[in-house]
């Protein structure tokens, strides 16, 4: 490999070298090179969600917020809510924002400009081209990396935990269904080791989860169908959460999804309840920042991991042990971060000591997300 023909070195220096020159402009104006894609991007588009923002700015969500923040504190930019959607909040330029674009602008024309000097019209209107070729073909590539390293062990942190000895169920069948393409369907086999490297080996299309000899988990391509219920509104939800069991009633209070003993940030803290005369539980969700994808979308560990829990609650086993052995999940949509949306649960059957049921995440327009059938098995009684 030579660092002269390198792809990625190549159109970082020169990217690199657009920064520099651009740099005592943006300073002159209290600005820095990723605050100029924002002002950029919504001075050209208009007003937007920051999932959107964060995709056509390359800035990943978390540090996205926070740039968001600080230029709201400088007059830059404002938050309105949707006019389709009051509880949804769109970001849009203040006239104090358009006016630093339009100071910016001359240099940022003039710059580009003087490096299109050294080519021809033609050689321009190509590297464009070329390059948002590229860049449409990077997640492909990053997909690439992201099997070679992850296919080889997995390790399940303590913070994502179910009983506060093993790994949640529906986040660690999520870190194994992000292997199969498509809707997938994960066993679990015995409890999920935490805070240790565990074993990933493929077989055909399906993932095996190894704790040395023992298969944990194993996961496969799946396809099913599954109507889910009518969405609950965000009010009835609401309304649902508080008929959520007492803390000292619940089973585990350091579960990641449920558990009422985790602080916000850390767990997810989805408390779905049963509106009396209802056959679900439901409650809201509220996905931080630090759920998302670099395209501010949350990653699919996280949506596997909300479709659990409700499942069971949904089923008001009242006092019957259960434990998670089957999910099968199809993403339609995934959620974006910083936006409500319900999840909801519901019991679809029973046999023997197998219970079996149904979830959905719903925007709060009532569009299904995500759907996911679940089997949950009552432990033979010694």
């Amino acid at each position: 490999m030579d660092i002269a023909h390198y792809l990625p070195y190549l159109v970082n220096r020169a990217g690199q070298q657009f920064v520099t020159a651009f740099t005592p402009s943006l300073a002159a104006e209290g600005q820095d090179i990723q605050s100029w894609r924002v002002l950029f991007v919504l001075n050209q588009r208009g007003a937007m969600k920051v999932g959107e923002l964060s995709r056509l700015t390359s800035i990943n969500v978390s540090t996205l917020s926070r740039l968001l923040d600080r230029m709201e504190k400088k007059g830059l930019l404002k938050r309105t809510p949707d006019p389709a959607d009051a509880r949804s909040i769109g970001l849009e330029l203040t006239l104090e924002g358009r006016e630093v674009f339009e100071r910016l602008r001359p240099a940022a024309e003039a710059l580009e400009a003087r490096a299109l000097q050294v080519m021809s019209e033609e050689e321009g209107a190509e590297l464009r081209r070329l390059l948002n070729k590229l860049h449409g073909g990077m997640s492909g590539v990053a997909k690439i990396g992201n099997d070679m390293a992850a296919r080889k062990t997995l390790m399940i942190s303590g913070r994502f935990c179910g009983p506060s000895t093993s790994g949640h169920g529906g986040y660690t069948a999520g870190q194994l269904a992000r292997y199969i393409d498509g809707p997938a369907e994960v066993t679990l086999r015995r409890p999920i080791p935490m805070d240790r490297s565990l074993g990933l080996v493929t077989e055909g299309d399906s993932i095996r989860l190894m704790d040395g000899d023992d298969e944990v988990a194993v996961a496969h391509p799946a396809e099913f169908s599954m109507d889910p219920i009518a969405a609950p509104t965000l009010e009835e939800a609401e309304q649902a959460e508080q008929s959520f069991l007492a803390e000292e009633d619940h089973l585990y209070p350091h579960c990641f999804v449920c558990g009422p003993q985790r602080e916000a940030g850390d767990g997810l803290r989805v408390f779905a309840g049963i509106i009396p005369g209802r056959r679900y539980a439901c409650a809201r969700w509220f996905p931080d920042a630090g759920l998302a994808r670099e395209d501010g979308r949350i990653d699919d560990p996280f949506v596997w991991a909300l479709l659990d829990c409700p499942a069971y609650f949904g089923m008001d086993l009242g006092k019957t042990f259960v434990l998670t052995g089957r999910m099968a999940v199809k993403i339609l949509d995934r959620p974006w971060a910083e936006e409500p949306y319900i999840v909801a649960g519901w019991k679809t059957g029973q046999d023997g000591r197998k219970h079996f049921a149904g979830s959905a995440i719903f925007d709060t327009r009532g569009k299904a997300m995500a759907v996911s059938t679940s089997t949950w098995i009552e432990p033979r009684m010694s």
